[in-house]
Order: structure tokens, then C-alpha cells, then sequence
């Protein structure tokens, strides 16, 4: 018999951008035979439920939060009068909170995992959020059946706080790598037409910077002016939408043409522009655990479309990038520390370039895709479902 499972998420699952993360896990579980739903907290312009990729998708519209954690809570009340749920599998902490709510107060036997995100409790916000999320986990944590995480580096800050988790099991590390089926490259013709089209030029290395144009969280200003100071033909490539500040930072210096800002893009156009681009940029400012304890997906995406990577001096870049010797490390905290990355990878040669991006292709093929995940990720729902 299937099992069927309800996942609970604090923002849409679709719009604006796809959550890769809670697709790619409710596809992994539908293709081993679970049936999956999942409750939205969503803008009221979007339809209350539609079926996308075999996912039933509900969505409840509260505009704060309190108005969502108790929709929700009676959502899934109603919904489980007329279906059976083996599981509440809840995102982030907000969706933590309601499946512990409904569990505490609707039904005790409920079985919830908590896929933590993020650190919720050391991010860049007021230290009373901070603190406030703490004190909710170390609440809550004794209802959970199981705990998702992304990286080692996070899970020891919680076990830190939360002493709960020493002896807590089941635990699953369970990092945002890409699928291998949706990695695609483009025809030269394609890539040509993009070169055009975006003023992208053929000559010296292309760095391509993809995500939140944000100069506070990702250093991007930091990036922009360090970039500006190369004294080369490369081009910096940003991909995210529009910021009035870093486009007048630009048309400022007098080496503007070096920086290009492109606004999001399709799938297919923007693997094409990473198709013809060197390095792939993964900024991130040292202004939280959160952010020093990342866990960065688009490095990975950076691999499987065969780039070599400039990341900051955090500890999964230096595991992953510097010791694998697929591209440097920079702080984006200082403009003179992230110069000298840049200039090294500036100045590797055509050869040198070709084998670090090279071993980065073949590092996402033999181990960091989301295929290589999915036998860890059962093993760990059939622990939970079957362990009383």
C-alpha cells in the first residue's frame, strides 16, 4: 500500500522560482511510490490547488504569521478527514511549527520530520528572532521523528544548542545538489546568438554570478569593485534581476563594459550563458552562522555545467573548491582579499582552466548530484515510517 505523505512549506512551492529542494524531494519520493501533497503558504493571486509533476499542491493565503501557523494547523485537520497521512514532512521552521502544533494539540501520534533549511536560529535578522527560533526548536525538537540538515557544519551548531539532538535519531545530511537529468548544454548556435544578444565578448575569461543582486547578505558590490580592477579582458556576468545601486556602482568606473548585468532567465538560457562562461561566482558575506556554515547549491549547479568556481573562505569552499582544486577562494568581506582570488584565476592558463573544469564536471557526476542521494534519503523516510 502507498504511503502518503503531506509536506508543509512556508512559502509557495512554484512561484516566484521553483523550490528546487522540496521538488526534488517529492520527486524522489513519488518515483519510489509514495503519494505526496504539499500545503503552500501562497499570494492569494494563485490557484488553491492545482497537480504539478504528480504533486497535489494546496495553498492557504495568510498574510502574517500567526494567521498561518493556525490556517494551516486546521487545514491539516480537514484534510486528514478525508485522507490518510503517514507523515507531516515539514520545510524550515515555519512549516516545523505547524506540523509540532498540530501534533501537540490535534493528533499525538503524528509522525513529523523536520527538514531544517537553514539555521534558523542564526541568521541575518534581529537577535530576538534569533533567539525566539532557538527556543522554538529546543520546544519542538522532542516531537520530531526526524531531522534533515544540509551539511555537517550546520548540524554540530544545533547539536550545540540542542542537546536533544546528541543521542537523537534518526538524522539525515542532506545537501541541495542537482538533478543529473536536468543539466543541458547548448548548441554553438544558441550560444553565439546569446553572445549577441547580451553583449557578451568572446575574448578573455567569463565569470558568471547567478542569484540575489544583495550588496548587504552577498557582498556583490565587494565582487563588482574588486572585479573592476582586473587588469585583463575578463567579464563579470551577474544573473538576478535589477538593483539600482550596483547598476550605478557600474556605469560609474570607467571599466563598466566589464561588468554585465543580465535579468533572470529561462532554464535553457541560462545554462547557455554558463555554457560559455570559465568560473561560476558563489558570494556569501561572513554575517551570520547561516551564511558561514552555508550550504550552496549553485556550486554544485557551477559543476555540472562544467565551470571551475571562485567561492568564499568558508569551510565547505575550502572542502570542496581549494582542496579539490577547482577554482579559489576569496573573502567577499574585503575587496583586496577577493582581488587576489580573482586575479589568480585570471591568470591560470588555457590548459590549467580546462582540467579544473574538467574535475569539477567529473565531481558532480561521481558525487555531487541528487542521484546519489536518493538511496540515503529512503533509508531514512523507511526509519522513520516503520520505527515507533
Amino acid at each position: 500500500m502507498k504511503k502518503n505523505i503531506l509536506m508543509v512549506l512556508g512559502n509557495d512551492l512554484l512561484k516566484p522560482h521553483v523550490d528546487n529542494r522540496v521538488l526534488k524531494e517529492a520527486e524522489s519520493l513519488i518515483k519510489s511510490g509514495y503519494c505526496v501533497s504539499v500545503l503552500c503558504r501562497s499570494p492569494n493571486n494563485l490557484p488553491r490547488n492545482e497537480v504539478y509533476n504528480k504533486i497535489n499542491v494546496y495553498r492557504l493565503s495568510k498574510k502574517n504569521l500567526l494567521g498561518w501557523f493556525v490556517g494551516a494547523v486546521f487545514f491539516i485537520k480537514r484534510f486528514l478527514r478525508k485522507n490518510k497521512v503517514d507523515l507531516l514532512h515539514c520545510h524550515d521552521l515555519g512549516g516545523f511549527i505547524v506540523g509540532s502544533l498540530f501534533k501537540l494539540f490535534v493528533r499525538r501520534k503524528t509522525k513529523v520530520i523536520y527538514d531544517a533549511h537553514e539555521l534558523a536560529s542564526e541568521m541575518f535578522q534581529p537577535k530576538i528572532i534569533n533567539k525566539t527560533a532557538s527556543f522554538l526548536e529546543h520546544l519542538f525538537l522532542p516531537l520530531a521523528s526526524g531531522l534533515i540538515v544540509t551539511n555537517t557544519d550546520r548540524l554540530g551548531v544545533m547539536k550545540q544548542k540542542h542537546s536533544i539532538l546528541k543521542s537523537f535519531k534518526p538524522i539525515l545530511e542532506l545537501p541541495n545538489y542537482p538533478k543529473k537529468e536536468v543539466v543541458s548544454f547548448s548548441s554553438k548556435e544558441f550560444i553565439s546568438s546569446l553572445r549577441k544578444k547580451y553583449l557578451i565578448p568572446s575574448s578573455g575569461k567569463i565569470f558568471v554570478y547567478q542569484g540575489p543582486l544583495s550588496f548587504e547578505k552577498r557582498g556583490i558590490n565587494t565582487l563588482v569593485s574588486a572585479f573592476m580592477k582586473l587588469n585583463s579582458s575578463d567579464c563579470l556576468i551577474l544573473i538576478g534581476g535589477q538593483n539600482s545601486n550596483l547598476e550605478n556602482l557600474i556605469q560609474s568606473n570607467p571599466s563598466k563594459g566589464k561588468v554585465i548585468i543580465i535579468p533572470w532567465l529561462s532554464q535553457k538560457e541560462l545554462y547557455g550563458v554558463m555554457s560559455l562562461s570559465d568560473f561560476g561566482v558563489v558570494a556569501y558575506k561572513n554575517i551570520c552562522l547561516n551564511n558561514y556554515y552555508c550550504a550552496p547549491n549553485k556550486t554544485y549547479e557551477y559543476m555540472a555545467s562544467n565551470l571551475a568556481i571562485i567561492g568564499s573562505d568558508f569551510p565547505i569552499f575550502k572542502r570542496e573548491v581549494s582542496n579539490n582544486n577547482i577554482g579559489f577562494n576569496g573573502s567577499f568581506d574585503s575587496e583586496k582579499h577577493l582581488l587576489r582570488a580573482l586575479k589568480k584565476a585570471s591568470a591560470v592558463s588555457k590548459q590549467e582552466l580546462a582540467d579544473m573544469k574538467s574535475r569539477s564536471k567529473q565531481l558532480f557526476d561521481k558525487q555531487y548530484n541528487w542521484e546519489i542521494l536518493d538511496p540515503s534519503f529512503f533509508r531514512f523516510y523507511e526509519e522513520v515510517l516503520f520505527n515507533d
